[in-house]
């Protein structure tokens, strides 16, 4: 896949995997509060595509979402009545 990904160059650790082998796994992404700027309520039938295209304005950045809420579970993120923090458009 050409240009940049969500995790280039982002931070990794090691676990042992079910089966013996190490498992690489990435460190967890957050958003800087102060990259937050306002929040969203989602409504019924909400995806993360969705609300990153209402609010900001590209259906692909929804893993900034994802990302701007690390305390939730990620099935829990597109609940009807959820409120999102939402980050800054970049």
């Amino acid at each position: 896949m050409a240009g940049r990904r969500r995790f280039d160059g982002h931070p990794t650790f090691a676990l042992p995997g079910p089966d013996g082998d190490e498992l690489t796994l990435f460190e967890p992404r957050t958003v800087p509060i102060e990259l937050v700027d306002r929040v969203h309520v989602v409504e019924a039938a909400g995806r993360l595509d969705l609300v990153a295209w209402n609010t900001l304005g590209e259906p692909t950045r929804w893993w900034r979402v994802a990302d701007a809420n690390p305390s939730r579970r990620p099935e829990d993120l597109a609940q009807p009545g959820v409120i999102l923090d939402v980050p800054v458009k970049d």
